[in-house]
């Protein structure tokens, strides 16, 4: 039996929710904003590097065909960000929880994240640590149509497939989560995201 479009999206968000409450514990319970005084970079200076790219909101920019940046600069932004991972998406975030930077994901692709800065002043190369996103993703949500496969891949010499995961599905904390070719760690290795 196929369940209404609104009830499995009802179903995913209750899942979704009691997934978050059972693996958050107490002192992971809310998504963090970068510290006070870090170097994270403003929407404003990601858009003056990036000529190409064009501001979504106060805390989101378009840098790439279906690839938006999310910079919260509060945890209250960090909040809103990570429960505003919408239907046909892919989300994911530096930190547990939703926590942190973020990336969403909306067209079918291959995005090897290694090609895109990391905003902490070095972006497009500016910057002395030349930081960049691959080996950064901590958590994430697969919000796409009921049964869309995203692959994450490590690069390894080639690119190898350490994990998949179908629509809807939450995943608070990977460092809990074992890649699927080999059992061993999954947290901050992911250079290649496919999210379709």
């Amino acid at each position: 039996m196929r369940l209404p479009r609104t009830l499995a999206v009802i179903v995913g968000m209750l899942t979704a929710a009691c997934t978050i409450a059972i693996s958050a514990g107490s002192a992971q319970a809310a998504p963090s904003a970068p510290p006070a005084g870090s170097a994270q970079l403003t929407v404003d200076k990601v858009l003056s590097l990036n000529p190409k790219a064009v501001k979504i909101s106060p805390t989101e920019v378009k840098i790439a065909d279906g690839m938006v940046l999310m910079l919260p600069r509060t945890q209250a932004e960090a909040r809103a960000l990570a429960a505003s991972c919408a239907y046909y998406y892919l989300c994911t975030w530096e930190h547990s929880n939703g926590g942190g930077n973020g990336i969403r994901f909306y067209t079918c692709g291959w995005y090897d994240l290694g090609g895109y800065r990391y905003p902490d002043g070095a972006w497009v190369g500016t910057g002395a640590s030349g930081a960049k996103w691959n080996d950064r993703i901590s958590s994430m949500t697969n919000n796409q149509t009921t049964g869309t496969r995203a692959n994450f891949y490590n690069w390894e010499g080639s690119w190898k497939l350490v994990f998949w995961t179908y629509a809807y599905d939450w995943r608070a904390n990977l460092a809990i989560d074992k890649r699927y070719d080999n059992g061993g760690p999954l947290n901050d290795i992911i250079d290649m995201v496919v999210p379709c």
